[in-house]
Parts: structure tokens; sequence; C-alpha cells
């Protein structure tokens, strides 16, 4: 039976809930760090989701201000959009190698969103 144009097999049916789980096995963050090498934007998302546990929301939203002069081991604070609350992260030496791959791949404003979209 052909699917129709358009459509998706992996997509839940309409109502029903999907459980998103983290990725806890080593070998396979390496594995998809590995794809992702030649890509420094997803690499830097990729990183960032791993090390500090956002949702996509509030990585999306981060400014290269935010981050561009920290250090490895500096903190900074991001407040999260569901909870309202504000959270202290450390830049860990992975993470911040994707950053500055991702800040040296193009030209980018204080006031820039670090993870621009794919299409600009």
């Amino acid at each position: 039976m052909a699917l129709p144009k358009g459509s998706n097999p992996n997509r839940p049916q309409k109502g029903s809930s999907t459980i998103a789980e983290p990725i806890k096995d080593i070998k396979a963050i390496k594995r998809i760090k590995k794809i992702l090498a030649d890509h420094p934007r997803n690499f830097a998302i990729f990183n960032c989701g791993i090390n500090f546990g956002l949702r996509a929301n509030e990585l999306l939203s981060m400014k290269v201000g935010l981050v561009n002069t920290l250090q490895v081991g500096d903190s900074f604070t991001v407040k999260e959009q569901k909870t309202g609350k504000n959270r202290r992260l450390t830049l860990n030496k992975s993470t911040y190698e994707a950053i500055q791959l991702l800040l040296e791949s193009k030209t980018f404003l204080d006031g820039d969103y670090l993870f621009q979209s794919r299409t600009k």
C-alpha cells in the first residue's frame, strides 16, 4: 500500500502520545558527534543539548553575546521558559570547542541567535 504524498510513516497517530528519552549510550553519542562534525551548527546544537540538558526552544533562543567570551569552566545563567527559573550552566571543553567552531564558521554579532536557521 502506497503512502499519501508527504506523509511520514514514523509520525505518531493523531491523539497518541510519545515519550522522548535522553540518549544515554556514550557510544551512540560519540557516533552522532562524528556524523555531525562537518556541520558546525548542528554539531554545536547537539553538544549544547547533551551537555546543558535544555529544551530545544531554550537552546534556539540563546544569543551569541551570551557565550562568545566564555572560556572552559565559565558559567552563565539561562532562564527556563517552562518553569521561569534561572538555571546556571557551566561550559565544558567539548561544548566550548563546538561553540568556537560554530563562531568561526561565519560572522556573528552579539545580538544574533547562536543557532540561526539553516536557510539564512
